[in-house]
């Protein structure tokens, strides 16, 4: 017991999180993939526990860092085109089954999207791939980060989706 609570000790000190969605990595490397997530952890510094400990290496390394939210993509009701990586897909139930993609951008921005298109079922979680479509709406999203949401997404036809670093 005292051996691991002394690695736990050093991983707290090495600004390792001990829990949650990103458990064993470093605060630095969590913001380079899901900087939203850094910001949703840090607001968590009135929990106890673990998450407590690890909200407290999430607000310390934004402090030291100078580590901005992310942003909006885009302009409301203009096309755009994004190079996207894919968080998260799951199916959602409204008047149809539809799929929905959570997605980053290179810069850490949150991209959503809704679509049951064959080529959207083939992208793997962490991959990378480009779409077009409209900027539907701009919100707040969980956590209260800044969410942009895309309407009638498209891949481009020579889309080639390839797997993320």
């Amino acid at each position: 017991l005292a051996a691991w609570e002394a690695e736990r000790v050093e991983q707290i000190q090495a600004g390792v999180m001990i829990m949650g969605k990103y458990t064993g990595l470093t605060a630095a490397e969590v913001a380079a993939t899901d900087v939203a997530y850094l910001f949703w952890m840090a607001g968590e510094v009135e929990a106890s526990g673990k998450l407590g400990i690890c909200a407290k290496i999430a607000a310390d390394y934004i402090a030291a860092n100078d580590v901005q939210r992310p942003g909006y993509v885009g302009e409301v009701d203009k096309p755009i085109e994004l190079t996207l990586t894919l968080n998260k897909a799951f199916w959602t139930q409204s008047q149809y089954p539809t799929l929905m993609h959570v997605c980053t951008t290179a810069n850490g921005e949150e991209v959503v999207f809704y679509s049951v298109a064959q080529g959207f079922k083939e992208i793997e979680i962490g991959q990378q791939f480009t779409i077009t479509g409209t900027v539907k709406e701009q919100r707040e999203g969980w956590g209260g980060g800044k969410q942009t949401i895309i309407n009638k997404p498209k891949l481009p036809k020579a889309a080639k989706v390839k797997k993320a670093p």
